[in-house]
Protein backbone atom coordinates (compact mmCIF):
# COMPACT_ATOMS: atom_id res chain seq x y z
CA UNK A 1 0.00 0.00 0.00
CA UNK A 2 2.91 2.35 0.44
CA UNK A 3 2.85 5.48 -1.65
CA UNK A 4 6.29 6.64 -2.71
CA UNK A 5 5.21 10.28 -2.35
CA UNK A 6 5.09 9.90 1.44
CA UNK A 7 8.55 10.46 2.81
CA UNK A 8 9.77 8.54 5.80
CA UNK A 9 12.49 9.96 8.02
CA UNK A 10 16.00 9.43 6.70
CA UNK A 11 17.22 5.86 7.14
CA UNK A 12 13.77 4.46 7.89
CA UNK A 13 12.39 1.72 5.67
CA UNK A 14 8.87 0.35 5.69
CA UNK A 15 8.55 -3.36 4.95
CA UNK A 16 5.52 -5.61 4.57
CA UNK A 17 5.65 -8.68 6.82
CA UNK A 18 3.33 -11.18 5.14
CA UNK A 19 3.77 -13.73 7.93
CA UNK A 20 2.53 -11.34 10.65
CA UNK A 21 0.13 -9.46 8.36
CA UNK A 22 1.63 -6.10 9.26
CA UNK A 23 4.06 -3.43 8.14
CA UNK A 24 7.34 -3.09 10.02
CA UNK A 25 9.64 -0.16 10.52
CA UNK A 26 12.99 -0.20 12.27
CA UNK A 27 14.50 3.14 13.18
CA UNK A 28 17.52 4.52 15.02
CA UNK A 29 16.23 5.64 18.39
CA UNK A 30 19.20 7.93 18.93
CA UNK A 31 18.51 9.97 15.77
CA UNK A 32 14.74 10.15 15.37
CA UNK A 33 11.83 10.71 17.70
CA UNK A 34 9.41 7.79 17.81
CA UNK A 35 6.42 10.07 17.23
CA UNK A 36 7.78 11.29 13.88
CA UNK A 37 8.52 7.76 12.72
CA UNK A 38 5.08 6.47 13.74
CA UNK A 39 3.15 9.25 12.00
CA UNK A 40 5.25 9.03 8.83
CA UNK A 41 4.99 5.24 8.66
CA UNK A 42 1.23 5.14 9.23
CA UNK A 43 0.76 7.86 6.61
CA UNK A 44 2.76 5.77 4.13
CA UNK A 45 0.70 2.65 4.88
CA UNK A 46 -2.64 4.43 4.45
CA UNK A 47 -1.33 6.46 1.50
CA UNK A 48 -2.16 9.84 2.98
CA UNK A 49 -0.24 12.94 3.83
CA UNK A 50 0.83 12.88 7.49
CA UNK A 51 -0.98 16.21 8.00
CA UNK A 52 -4.24 14.59 6.87
CA UNK A 53 -4.14 11.95 9.62
CA UNK A 54 -5.89 12.39 12.92
CA UNK A 55 -3.39 13.99 15.30
CA UNK A 56 -1.20 11.53 17.18
CA UNK A 57 -2.14 13.53 20.27
CA UNK A 58 -5.64 12.00 20.04
CA UNK A 59 -4.08 8.62 20.93
CA UNK A 60 -1.33 9.74 23.34
CA UNK A 61 1.03 12.60 24.12
CA UNK A 62 3.74 12.51 21.41
CA UNK A 63 6.28 14.13 23.74
CA UNK A 64 5.67 11.44 26.35
CA UNK A 65 6.19 8.72 23.74
CA UNK A 66 9.41 10.37 22.56
CA UNK A 67 10.63 10.64 26.16
CA UNK A 68 9.75 7.01 26.84
CA UNK A 69 11.91 5.75 23.98
CA UNK A 70 14.68 8.38 24.08
CA UNK A 71 18.08 7.88 25.67
CA UNK A 72 18.24 8.38 29.41
CA UNK A 73 19.67 11.66 30.71
CA UNK A 74 22.90 9.71 31.29
CA UNK A 75 23.02 8.74 27.60
CA UNK A 76 21.99 5.09 27.95
CA UNK A 77 19.69 3.60 25.35
CA UNK A 78 16.50 2.22 26.88
CA UNK A 79 16.03 -1.44 26.07
CA UNK A 80 12.60 -2.11 27.50
CA UNK A 81 9.17 -0.62 27.06
CA UNK A 82 6.31 -0.99 24.66
CA UNK A 83 3.19 0.95 23.78
CA UNK A 84 0.22 0.10 21.63
CA UNK A 85 -2.06 2.74 20.11
CA UNK A 86 -4.67 3.12 17.40
CA UNK A 87 -3.95 5.60 14.64
CA UNK A 88 -5.90 5.93 11.36
CA UNK A 89 -7.82 2.77 12.34
CA UNK A 90 -4.54 0.79 12.45
CA UNK A 91 -3.06 -0.85 15.53
CA UNK A 92 0.45 0.48 16.06
CA UNK A 93 2.94 -1.23 18.37
CA UNK A 94 6.15 0.59 19.29
CA UNK A 95 8.95 -1.22 21.14
CA UNK A 96 11.91 0.32 22.91
CA UNK A 97 14.27 -1.59 20.61
CA UNK A 98 13.27 0.64 17.67
CA UNK A 99 10.70 -1.66 16.07
CA UNK A 100 7.32 -0.36 14.98
CA UNK A 101 4.56 -2.68 13.72
CA UNK A 102 1.47 -1.37 11.95
CA UNK A 103 -1.52 -3.73 11.69
CA UNK A 104 -4.41 -2.98 9.32
CA UNK A 105 -7.98 -2.79 10.63
CA UNK A 106 -9.51 -6.18 11.34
Amino acid sequence: MMDDTTELPSGVELERDETMGCYRVRYDRTDQPASMVVVSAVAAVVERDPLDLEPLRSALDPDAMDDLFAQTPGGRVRNSGRIEISLADHRVVVDADGDVEIYPPA
